[in-house]
Order: structure tokens, then C-alpha cells, then sequence
């Protein structure tokens, strides 16, 4: 059986595409290696996999679902989430109880508000934007 998996994987920095239509399956139970000459796109691969990036097309998938490369899926579908930064769990638990506008701008440097979804009463982050100046304002 294999849990992870990815599909027609794209993968690249900003213009440079470091790997295309990329399929791989890892076996459960199974210590597999990735090997290849430096710049082959090992690490690529890896980051991909482990959701450090996201690829430009196709899905990496565990147990059959796509993995959540958006934390605003993540709070809608997971369970469970773990929010880390620098090596460090910041926090974890069920994402009702511990996504608040401050982790997330622990975690990510983001200022935002966080608010229910209006579908799902999940938490749903809202970047904070720029204010339009006008009249009334100034």
C-alpha cells in the first residue's frame, strides 16, 4: 500500500521549473532514498512532499486526499494541526482552539483577522489590507 504519493508534480522557484510531470509513490513501511547528481531536484522533491512547497501543478496526496498546502483548508478539514516556526511547535490541537490572529502572525508574520467561515464556522484568516485613504479618513 502506498500512502504518499504525488501526481504530474510541477515544481519550481519563482521562473525556474525544476522538475515537470513528476510522479512518484513511496511504500509504506519502506526506507526509500532519492538519489541523483546536486540540482537534480532531490531536495525539491522533498520539500514538495513535506508541503514546504507548493507545487506549481498537480497534488501530493497521503491516504488518498490531497494534502492541504492552505491554511485556510487546513483549518476547514484538519482535525489536528500543528503550527511550528524555526524547529519550535508553536502550538497544536484542533484549529477552533488554537488559530488566533496572534499565532498566525507568530508563525507566518502575517497580520490578519481571524473570523468564523461562513460555511463550516472553522477559523477562517482574513490578511489584514491596506487602508484606502479618503476623505473621511484624512
Amino acid at each position: 500500500m502506498t500512502r504518499l504519493r504525488a501526481e504530474d508534480l510541477t515544481l519550481a522557484y519563482e521562473k525556474r521549473v525544476v522538475a515537470e510531470g513528476l510522479g512518484v509513490e513511496i511504500p509504506d513501511g519502506s526506507f526509500t532514498v532519492i538519489v541523483g547528481p546536486n540540482a537534480c531536484g532531490k531536495s525539491t522533491l522533498l520539500r514538495a512532499l513535506a508541503r514546504l512547497l507548493r507545487p506549481r501543478e498537480g497534488t501530493v496526496y497521503l491516504d488518498g486526499e490531497p494534502l492541504l498546502h492552505d491554511l485556510n483548508h487546513a483549518c476547514r478539514y484538519a482535525t489536528h494541526l500543528i503550527a511550528m516556526r524555526g524547529g519550535e511547535v508553536l502550538a497544536e490541537g484542533p484549529p477552533a482552539e488554537i488559530v488566533t490572529a496572534g499565532l498566525v502572525e507568530r508563525v507566518f508574520g502575517l497580520p490578519c483577522r481571524v473570523i468564523p467561515d461562513p460555511e463550516t464556522e472553522t477559523p477562517l484568516i482574513v490578511p489584514a489590507g491596506r487602508r484606502t485613504l479618503t476623505a473621511k479618513t484624512l
